[in-house]
């Protein structure tokens, strides 16, 4: 199973060839993509979290066919500038293109590098509808033979609930990792590293 894990704190390519064996066989070098869609939101003066206020906005610029003067992936152009509401749709709809460009092209080399049956998607950016539609279309039209799992919209905005879910099917598979009987959260704990 091929997943991708794309949050505020962590964009990363997992494998996982045996249950509850993982290997990150890609990330970020950088920002999470939900942490650059947080940057973007408060350089337009938007709202916190920004994913859901630059895909509005995205979709908008989509609708009206707006083509953006900035080029990406300088973000920092936008310092100092007084944009236009037709300016930051025109923005948003590129600056959310190129996220979802990058996701599916690394998805699309991670799927025929690692021969992957299944792929899940996860983290709260997991709920941006057009990244979902995107990579969708990517398994149906391009791996015919990979099972496609989406998690519900209704549960990918709140990270702990997955993140329970995973401790959960761990803790019934008869894996124990706690240290003692004693749970800690660690909240940037990476998945291939133990506390």
């Amino acid at each position: 199973m091929l997943a991708l894990l794309v949050s505020g704190g962590h964009t990363e390519l997992v494998l996982m060839k045996k249950w509850f064996k993982y290997e990150v066989i890609g990330k970020t070098l950088d920002d999470a993509v939900g942490e650059a869609f947080d940057k973007v939101a408060r350089m337009l003066g938007l709202p916190y979290p920004g994913g859901p206020a630059i895909s509005a906005l995205a979709e908008s610029g989509r609708s009206k066919s707006q083509k953006s003067n900035f080029k990406l992936p300088s973000l920092y152009a936008l310092r100092g500038k007084n944009l236009t509401e037709d300016e930051k749709n025109a923005f948003a709809a590129e600056f959310e293109d190129a996220i979802a460009d990058v996701m599916v092209s690394k998805t699309r080399k991670a799927l025929w590098d690692s021969g992957a049956q299944t792929f899940v998607i996860g983290g709260g950016v997991a709920a941006n509808r057009y990244l979902r539609k995107k990579l969708e279309a990517l398994v149906l039209e391009e791996f015919h033979d990979v099972d496609l799992r989406l998690p519900e919209l209704s549960i990918t905005g709140d990270n702990a609930i997955m993140i329970a879910q995973a401790a959960l099917a761990r803790a019934l598979s008869g894996l124990n990792d706690a240290a003692g009987p004693e749970l800690r959260a660690v909240g940037n704990l990476s998945i291939d590293k133990r506390a």
